[in-house]
């Protein structure tokens, strides 16, 4: 499993990826944790209480690829 971070502020959410992703011009690797202070997907998994915070705070029409292309506001 790689180390490498997407670096993001202090406190920032943590996430570990269940899939290969391409984010911030980097491809990362399946199991990579990362932090990272933008929507998370449906391939992260929130490791921290501000990840979580970020899967309650966008819902999961943001997070469910499924969900987010049917949805209608």
């Amino acid at each position: 499993m790689a180390t490498e971070n997407i670096q993001a502020a202090p406190g920032a959410a943590r996430y570990e990826l269940t899939e290969a992703a391409y984010i911030d011009d980097k491809l990362l690797v399946a199991g990579q944790q990362i932090e990272y202070a933008g929507m998370p997907g449906y391939h992260m998994v929130p490791l921290n209480d501000a990840a979580k915070a970020m899967f309650k705070k966008h819902g999961k029409e943001f997070v469910d690829p499924i969900l987010a292309l049917t949805a209608i506001n």
